[in-house]
């Protein structure tokens, strides 16, 4: 509603940062229509919605939009089904959008970013019982042998809405500590 007050008042859009998530993992026998359902709503069906309502400031600004995605976007693990479909929904989403959305001017794309200390990633180290080895295990798994700060993932969000990204769209950017590159 408030997009719409704005784009019906003149206002102009210079970026938009699809940043919502929720990762509850289960394995696809446990994955009811609910945990299924709140996954691509939150992830997914809240993204396009939100693009659908700015898309008029997005364009009479050239605006840029910002999913951020995952690095489980671009591959998969297991007991996490719902939360691996919506991040590879969420690129294909963004590669959609940027091809309709490049004749009025507004880029599309999406940040993959690999496993950072946050809330979310808190929650789910509680929820495996050990945190400190879900933590470690988590540390392992990227070849730089750590977890991203959600400092560094920012400063580099904020290079792909700048203009030194003016000639991109439709990408699906990983920064996640070489986790998708292969193991060491």
């Amino acid at each position: 509603a408030r997009a719409v007050a704005l784009a019906s008042a003149g206002g102009r859009l210079d970026f938009l940062v699809n940043n919502a998530a929720v990762n509850v993992e289960r394995p696809i026998e446990a994955t009811d229509d609910a945990h299924w359902d709140l996954h691509l709503s939150v992830i997914l069906r809240a993204s396009f919605l939100t693009v659908q309502a700015a898309l008029p400031m997005l364009k009479s600004g050239h605006g840029c939009v910002l999913n951020v995605a995952s690095e489980l976007g671009l591959h998969a693990i297991a007991n996490n089904v719902a939360y691996v479909t919506a991040k590879h929904g969420l690129i294909a989403m963004t590669k959609a959008m940027a091809i309709e959305l490049a004749p009025s001017g507004v880029r599309v794309n999406a940040l993959c970013p690999g496993t950072m200390d946050t809330e979310l990633m808190r929650d789910c180290a509680n929820d495996s019982g050990d945190p400190d080895a879900y933590y470690a295990a988590f540390a392992r798994y990227h070849p730089l042998g750590r977890l991203a700060s959600p400092e560094e993932i920012a400063a580099f969000a904020l290079c792909l809405l700048s203009p030194a990204a003016a000639f991109m769209t439709g990408a699906a950017v990983a920064i996640d500590g070489g986790s998708t590159a292969g193991r060491v």
